[in-house]
């Protein structure tokens, strides 16, 4: 029976062993019997009619799973193409972003330098505006100290002169309210507001101008604050640019500007003081004697700090009014000597407060002058700084566009090179795979070795990076 089961196999219900062979069980095998030789043995197979039952047997081992590809949006999964661009696109877009924002910083001191350019217009129209007061308190001084009423040519045409002056000031302070609705020069329109405010008061100071002549710098001062007020808004030009020259010749103007209305402030209090005939000496009140020495102080100092501030080249600006000018001279020499002391009007010779203006007067127009030329530096600075702001936005500009064509020129001559190497090698590996293997395969099964043409097909890129070796 048993020699019958080995024979054929046929009633054997042991699978044969995974990878044995026919040359026996081994010793474990023999030693631990199977179920079909227990049910030989014993028969209970036969006896009860029942199929053997299998064997537990040890499932195959699963072969490890090979990864897929994974999602399309994985990085891997990128077309080698798309990578290329997405490394260039980082310096590419921060680059940009780099060249946006200086171009936008270019945008703002082109925005600051015309605010700029708004304000020296602006501090024209004040400067016109302070030399009209400072010729309305001077030239109607005399006739007003003297019992000349307002409707008196001598004064009605000076304060019809400011009144034009006023006016053209305050139309002009409406591209500065243009400006502020656009949220600049807030600190502009708050000194706008202060001396439109003190302008009010000017017909005040007009109805009281002169009514004490013995107490003439009540209204010298109150033309003085209104002037003052005017002369500061130059100051206000800083705040439209950071550039250090043009932040000097504004302090230069101011200063100059201040000294000539503390000469103006003479020229006021003394015209007061003379009588309109020169018959008398005049009177002079220590009061005033004192504001007007006061002033007198004030226009050396604001002149030798203008001459530190302008630096180089002031020795030319002042000339006309340092230089040799019998004139001018005569009249500075008259003023000091007046204000020199309490009884210094009666030390000189007699004259008229006609002729003291029209003598000083030369002086102050050159000054004037001088101021004018100051205010022209200024707007041709403002120009030129503008048109550099400009032309440097325009070359920043040219130069991101120059540089990213350049970048996208050399990123797409490097990324054809490579893609056009791959294309090959893939063309080349699918051929090999889909035409190439199985027909050598094909051709080694039905002919001899020998005979067959196994020699490797070059792919054609000869190139000595990872592409050419692969």
């Amino acid at each position: 029976m048993q020699g019958r089961f080995k024979r054929d196999g046929s009633a054997s219900a042991e699978p044969e062993p995974r990878g044995g062979t026919d040359r026996g069980s081994s010793p474990q095998h023999a030693q631990n019997p199977g179920p079909a030789e227990v049910g030989a043995s014993g028969g209970q197979s036969a006896r009860s009619g029942a199929k053997p039952k299998a064997p537990a047997t040890t499932p195959a081992a699963t072969p490890p799973s090979t990864p897929g590809p994974g999602p399309r949006v994985a990085l891997r999964n990128w077309r080698i193409s798309t990578r290329l661009v997405s490394l260039l696109a980082l310096p590419v877009v921060a680059a940009t972003s780099l060249g946006a924002l200086r171009i936008n910083q270019s945008m703002d001191d082109i925005q600051q330098l015309d605010n700029m350019k708004l304000l020296t217009e602006m501090t024209r129209q004040a400067t016109e505006l302070s030399v009209a007061l400072q010729k309305e308190r001077d030239l109607s001084a005399g006739p007003l100290s003297h019992g000349a009423t307002s409707s008196d040519y001598t004064v009605k045409g000076v304060r019809d002169a400011t009144d034009v002056a006023k006016k053209h000031f305050l139309a002009g302070t409406q591209d500065i309210e243009d400006a502020t609705a656009k949220g600049q020069l807030s600190g502009v329109r708050d000194s706008l507001v202060g001396i439109a405010g003190e302008l009010i008061k000017l017909n005040q100071i007009r109805n009281d101008a002169y009514n004490d002549p013995r107490n003439s710098m009540q209204t010298v001062e109150a033309y003085h604050r209104l002037v003052s007020q005017l002369l500061a808004l130059s100051q206000d030009m800083a705040e439209a640019t950071s550039n250090p020259d043009m932040i000097q010749r504004t302090r230069a103007l101011t200063a100059f500007s201040t000294a000539k209305e503390y000469a103006s402030v003479q020229r006021a209090v003394i015209a007061a003081a003379l009588p309109e005939q020169p018959k008398t000496f005049g009177t002079l009140s220590e009061n005033d004697r004192l504001y007007a020495s006061s002033a007198q102080e004030s226009q050396d100092s604001e002149i030798n700090g203008f001459k530190t501030i302008y630096g180089s080249g002031y020795a030319d600006l002042l000339k006309p009014i340092e230089g040799p000018n019998p004139t001018i001279e005569s009249a500075d020499k008259y003023a000091r000597r007046v204000l020199a002391g309490p009884d210094g009007l009666k030390t000189q010779a007699k004259q008229s407060y006609k002729d003291w203006v029209d003598e000083d007067t030369t002086k102050i127009d050159k000054m004037s002058t001088i101021e004018t030329t100051l205010l022209g530096e200024m707007e041709q600075k403002a120009r030129q700084l503008r048109n550099e702001s400009e032309s440097e936005a325009i070359i920043s500009g040219a130069l991101i566009l120059l540089v990213l064509g350049v970048s996208l020129v050399g990123a797409f001559v490097v990324a054809r090179s490579m893609i056009r190497s791959l294309r090959r090698l893939q063309d080349t590996a699918t051929r090999v795979a889909q035409d190439r293997l199985p027909e050598l395969v094909k051709q080694l099964s039905e002919s001899d070795p020998q005979d067959v043409d196994t020699s490797v097909e070059s792919v054609g890129v000869h190139s000595r990076d990872e592409i050419g070796q692969v």
